[in-house]
């Protein structure tokens, strides 16, 4: 699972993907991650080590983005508000060619740690939507 996460967001993997998208697409498998407030720190160490891997062509490093992103995360994770503007936001960005990769590696996510949280799905569906409002 890991490695399709590499794989959507490393740039000679995804060639036509922007860096905007990439960074769109790991901030809602972040969220994803975050949001069951049950994060594996095998997963967070795995994503960390992974990430390490492509080359970053963002105006901060990834280390820095993914901190942010998890910052960010955190602070919203308690207002349903919040979170529809966050998903929005990332959906926005993306284009049809990477939505079903989101889509696909934020529903593995939620499978892969064996907790299905009731709230991951709704974030999942809510995702959904605003890729479909999007379109």
């Amino acid at each position: 699972m890991f490695k399709a996460i590499i794989n959507f967001l490393s740039p000679q993997k995804t060639g036509a993907l922007s860096q905007a998208e990439r960074e769109a697409g790991l901030a809602l498998i972040i969220l994803i991650m975050f949001i069951d407030d049950h994060l594996s720190d095998i997963e967070e160490k795995v994503l960390r080590r992974e990430l390490k891997n492509f080359t970053w062509e963002g105006p901060h490093n990834e280390e820095y983005f993914v901190n942010t992103c998890m910052a960010e995360v955190r602070v919203i994770s308690e207002s349903p508000d919040a979170i529809k503007e966050f998903i929005v936001k990332q959906t926005s960005v993306l284009r049809a060619k990477s939505t079903t990769n989101v889509l696909q590696i934020c529903h593995d996510m939620i499978n892969s740690d064996g907790h299905k949280h009731e709230k991951e799905k709704e974030i999942l569906a809510l995702i959904k939507s605003s890729i479909i409002e999007n379109a």
